[in-house]
């Protein structure tokens, strides 16, 4: 009977490393940059505001980050949860991307239809108008082949890019 208790533990505390998964290691050093600028926005996962205060996002530049904020706070008067983040830069006219952190779904996003050219001291967004961070999740097509339709096969190798990065899977 113990053993069995503690395989049941011990699969619950499995489980809850699965679900609850540390997002990739986004940091930034503010003492590499000359310049900052705030944003202040909120989070929506495929269309639902975010109410996890759990929640991350990071800014980057090209595979770079450039700054995150892994702590939502809520804002009472505008019943939202917010997240200020301070984008950190060296000179102008660099195209800021963000990802987003789901810590309920343990999920990361890398697509939003944002994007923010930096200007030093810039003030983006805030409690009472939020910029609002859409992330959403790719479908992915339905590439479907029945082998009985074809006479002949091949095969193609190759490496994949995506939006100019190679991708690793």
């Amino acid at each position: 009977m113990m053993r069995v208790l503690n395989l049941v533990i011990l699969t619950g505390i499995v489980n809850l490393s699965i679900v609850f998964a540390d997002p990739s290691d986004w940091s930034v050093n503010p003492s590499e940059y000359e310049h900052t600028a705030s944003m202040t926005g909120i989070l929506l996962f495929d269309d639902v505001q975010s109410d996890d205060p759990n929640d991350i996002v990071a800014a980057f530049v090209g595979d770079e980050c450039r700054g995150v904020d892994d702590l939502g706070l809520y804002f009472s008067p505008t019943g939202n949860w917010v997240w200020g983040i301070t984008l950190y830069s060296n000179g102008g006219d660099e195209t800021f991307t963000f990802k987003g952190y789901d810590a309920s779904e343990g999920s990361e996003y890398d697509i939003t239809d944002f994007s923010y050219t930096f200007v030093p001291d810039d003030i983006v967004g805030s409690a009472v108008a939020p910029v609002e961070w859409e992330f959403i999740t790719m479908d992915l097509p339905d590439w479907s082949v029945n082998p009985s339709d074809f006479e002949f096969t091949a095969s193609i190798t190759g490496i994949l890019y995506f939006d100019g990065v190679q991708s690793l899977d």
